[in-house]
């Protein structure tokens, strides 16, 4: 396995967080340039 430094951030939609952490009912909404991977959260 090889870890590498994150640098794009992307935008996904869902309906909710599984149990098992999963996303459910998610979508690829596009790549967000206006965001630092540093920025990013769990929401």
């Amino acid at each position: 396995m090889t870890y590498v430094r994150p640098e794009l951030v992307g935008e996904v939609r869902y309906s909710e967080w599984t149990p098992d952490d999963r996303l459910r009912q998610s979508s690829w909404r596009g790549l967000r340039p206006d965001k630092e991977a540093s920025e990013v959260v769990r929401e």
